[in-house]
């Protein structure tokens, strides 16, 4: 392990944030990791050392990204002070997630350890990231913070690339998994579109699609399906699950169904129904809007879909606003934490 008359002395200050050795030594070895991809792992050690990066020496490569870590996380921890955001719920999450802090750091303890780098420095840095995450919330998320995102935007995104759908599908195998006869195959295909007419006539009939939260249309096509092959209500109940799906959220780029059938459905109305032969079963479903549901639904979705919007962003605005960050270094304490004794 790292130790010395330096041992106590701060490796950097930035913006009058102290950098003791532990947290330099956390960002110098994030530095090397990254020194060391940009070579696809070919080097290691002093012969990763003797490289160039950009035209620049890796020694001072790593330096200047040790330097550029240690100022993003002062910057973080600067923005959640000025912002007064919720220490409180810091320390709720660090307490949630205890025991995966303790489980993460017991496999990697030793790593960090030979290299100077104790658990009260890992813990903070699990801290600052959920810092991170309640400033990215305040900044971008939330409708009044300095780079909310236009809600239009989020709107047109949520449209394009996500929805609810109800289906009821009926599978076109059997229970040891063989596919159907085609004798079979062509009763399922009359059988789904049955489906289908019970279904519009329920909905003329009821005028409404949706009796909260279920599709009335789709409820008859099972109820309807349940009778025409006899099944009792126990049947009925445990193909229920398999068969019958509500409220399922669906996302364009989503791999749980075909690709033509995602196609098809994004390009579909709410509130129709429309018949889809999948490669495994054939399906009645209707598309719902996910703007119709709750508040608390449509914030949860929000939230994802800035998040998307904006991560790339938001790792800009890290960089950018904390490039120009004041910082001072202890050259005696650099040397001596010098990449050299690192373990990598």
């Amino acid at each position: 392990m790292l130790s010395g008359c330096y041992k106590k002395a701060d490796v950097l200050t930035v913006d009058g944030y102290p950098v003791y050795p532990g947290l330099y030594l956390y960002f110098q070895l994030q530095a090397i990791n990254e020194a060391t991809q940009k070579f696809s792992n070919q080097y290691s050690g002093k012969e990763l050392y003797n490289q160039t990066i950009d035209d620049v020496p890796v020694r001072d490569w790593i330096y200047n990204r040790t330097v550029e870590y240690a100022k993003e996380f002062v910057f973080i921890e600067h923005t959640f002070e000025r912002l007064e955001l919720d220490a409180e719920m810091i320390s709720l999450e660090m307490s949630y997630y205890g025991s995966n802090i303790q489980s993460d750091w017991s496999s990697s303890s030793f790593f960090y350890l030979r290299n100077g780098v104790g658990f009260a420095t890992y813990y903070k840095v699990y801290e600052n990231y959920l810092k991170s995450n309640q400033v990215f919330t305040a900044l971008f998320v939330e409708e009044d913070g300095e780079e909310a995102v236009p809600e239009k935007e989020i709107i047109d995104y949520f449209n394009r690339n996500y929805t609810y759908i109800d289906y009821v599908r009926i599978f076109n195998y059997g229970d040891d998994l063989k596919t159907y006869s085609d004798e079979i195959l062509e009763e399922l295909r009359t059988t789904i579109e049955e489906m289908k007419s019970i279904a519009v006539d329920t909905v003329k009939e009821a005028g409404i699609v949706f009796e909260d939260p279920d599709n009335v249309g789709l409820m008859a096509a099972y109820d309807y399906y349940c009778e025409k092959y006899g099944l009792s209500e126990q049947d009925k109940e445990e193909k229920r699950s398999s068969m019958f799906s509500s409220n399922t959220v669906v996302k364009s780029d989503s791999t749980a169904f075909d690709e033509d059938m995602i196609i098809e459905l994004f390009a579909s109305k709410n509130e129709v129904f429309t018949v889809y032969e999948a490669k495994d079963a054939f399906y009645l479903f209707c598309r719902r809007s996910m703007l119709d549901n709750d508040s608390e639904k449509w914030k949860d979705y929000r939230t994802s879909i800035v998040t998307e919007l904006r991560s790339k962003v938001y790792t800009e605005y890290i960089s950018e606003n904390s490039v120009d960050l004041p910082f001072s270094q202890n050259s005696g304490a650099r040397k001596y934490y010098s990449i050299d004794k690192a373990y990598t």
